[in-house]
């Protein structure tokens, strides 16, 4: 058993974790952001949920609200899909070449193993409202890697009763109740952060230390951790800010929080200046990379760390562009343009005005004032080269992403 290393200050820890999120992960961060906006289209019905790709679906008349294809969403879907499938998720365990002599004990040895690997994942699954199995897979492919988490929640084991194993009958069946509590306790609290929410060791692979950071309500930190106090907690109190930013740094030897920039782990923990010892021996955080990214010559992260949605983003626009354009042109033939013309020398104003956010479609009339005029101007010939963006755009898709019809999206037409 090797020795721990050396115990970290809170000073230290807190400039590691600055360091890595504002340099060593700063341009992945601005990167993933952009990603996470093409993700988050599916969710959004109207341009402020565009993030920063609002700018390419400008230029319709005010009226028109541009549709957000979730192309994204749906090819990491469809990725996901042929990695978590089933009802359950199959594991295969490969075991070293040589532990077994006999061919019969190792069959056995890993049937074992994949049984109780199946289970612990079902169980997983079971007890979270969020598959942290199909969301680490979701965000792996998407954003170029995916983050399990599993740490050991102590205080989720039931009280052994002050008796023991008890004398008296009542004493004893408080005991057995305990028994069958603590078999049926599961201490692990199994998620899948977001990985903009977590920067991790670059140096060593697998990693060897990890921060999980985010904002969580004050009221779940003073609940979480009652003996909190320092400068940070001072500058909540005496502001308004309903959140407080949470670190989370954990090694195999040592682990700590800190709120506000305060560690918050003390006697307790065995912690000393808020750094405590972690006892189970290993760091409760993994990270699987998507594969999609690319070793970089200075180790640049954001080369590294790449899903699927990076190299497809301009596809992806161009698709959403293409398909606005011809739902707009497709309003145009079937109802006009609506001209208002407005009278006198602040008129085109006034009508600019009261023209705003009017719905369209056949009967509908508008409350306008007598000096702005209402009227319909026949709608621009359909460009041909939309079509043939369109198809070479989807083909450009196919090649990316590979074509609809290897998904299985067909897989009841004929092919031949």
């Amino acid at each position: 058993m090797t020795e721990p290393r050396r115990r970290p200050t809170a000073d230290e820890l807190l400039a590691l974790f600055k360091d890595l999120k504002d340099t060593t992960f700063g341009k992945y961060f601005a990167l993933a952001a952009e990603d996470d906006d093409l993700l988050q289209w599916a969710s959004g019905t109207s341009l402020d949920s565009t993030g920063s790709y609002a700018h390419y679906l400008r230029g319709f008349d005010a009226a028109y609200r541009p549709i957000l294809l979730p192309l994204a969403t749906n090819y990491v879907g469809r990725g996901a899909n042929n990695i978590v499938t089933g009802d359950y998720t199959e594991v295969e365990v490969i075991l070293p070449q040589g532990l077994h002599t006999e061919p019969e004990e190792g069959a056995a040895h890993k049937l074992e193993l994949e049984t109780w690997l199946m289970g612990w994942f079902n169980e997983v699954d079971r007890r979270s409202k969020i598959s942290p199995d199909v969301t680490g897979v979701k965000n792996a492919l998407g954003l170029g890697f995916g983050v399990y988490a599993f740490p050991l929640v102590k205080s989720r084991y039931p009280s052994p009763p002050k008796a023991g194993r008890g004398r008296t009958k009542k004493q004893k069946d408080e005991w057995d109740q305990y028994q069958t509590d603590l078999l049926e306790c599961w201490p692990w609290d199994v998620r899948a952060p977001h990985p903009r929410n977590m920067v991790f060791d670059p140096d060593h692979d697998p990693p060897e230390y990890f921060f999980e950071f985010m904002d969580i309500p004050t009221r779940v930190a003073f609940e979480e951790y009652p003996d909190w106090n320092g400068s940070g907690l001072t500058k909540i109190r005496e502001g308004s800010s309903s959140t407080v930013e949470r670190i989370v740094y954990c090694s195999a030897d040592w682990y700590a929080v800190f709120l506000a920039g305060d560690p918050v782990l003390g006697s307790r923990e065995h912690a000393v200046d808020g750094v405590a010892p972690n006892t189970l021996g290993f760091a409760w955080y993994e990270i699987a990379e998507s594969g999609w990214g690319q070793a970089d010559y200075q180790g640049r992260m954001e080369y590294r760390l790449q899903g699927m949605v990076r190299a497809g983003r301009g596809l992806i626009i161009a698709a959403t562009e293409t398909f606005n354009v011809r739902q707009h042109q497709k309003i145009m033939n079937a109802f006009g343009i609506d001209v208002f013309t407005g009278q006198g020398d602040d008129g085109q104003a006034i009508a600019e005005e009261e023209s705003k956010g009017l719905a369209r479609g056949p009967g509908k009339k508008w409350a306008l004032s007598d000096r702005v005029r209402h009227s319909v101007a026949d709608s621009p010939a359909v460009e041909p080269g939309l079509l043939e963006h369109d198809t070479e755009t989807q083909r450009y898709m196919d090649l990316q992403y590979g074509p609809d019809v290897l998904a299985g999206a067909f897989k009841d037409e004929p092919t031949g």
